[in-house]
């Protein structure tokens, strides 16, 4: 039986994106709870840079990419030098509202992307059957 699933770069970044995604709402939400804290600094997360490396990844030796994007991990930015308040809090509440914004449209389409290319699978087996 052939793995075509193991196979899908297109299925394996989505994965890995909504991943990160996840990963980075879970700081976002910290973020947001901590903006009263004095001292607390800001956390995010970035991935972009790695699964875009991951795609430009040569291929491996049976011409598949997706063994790349399974090692991409969303890595975790504490921003040190980003003080707004005299009490050395690193939270801007508003611009903390709006990266949770953006990232659940991001996560949004990615599900709706993972939901898309699964009813391909889906309609390629029931198309298969006798």
């Amino acid at each position: 039986m052939v793995d075509v699933l193991g196979r899908d770069v297109t299925l394996a970044a989505l994965a890995a994106s909504q991943s990160a995604l996840d990963r980075r709402l879970e700081l976002l939400a910290q973020n947001i709870a901590n903006v009263n804290t004095p001292g607390y600094k800001r956390r995010d997360v970035d991935f972009t840079a790695e699964l875009a490396a991951a795609l430009d990844a040569p291929a491996d030796s049976r011409g598949e990419r997706v063994s790349n994007l399974g090692q991409v991990v969303a890595r975790e930015i504490v921003e040190e030098q980003l003080f707004l308040r005299p009490d050395l809090g690193g939270v801007d509440l508003d611009r903390e509202m709006a990266e949770l914004a953006k990232t659940q449209l991001r996560l949004a389409a990615t599900n709706q992307l993972l939901y898309k290319k699964i009813r391909q699978y889906r309609s390629v087996i029931k198309e298969g059957r006798i």
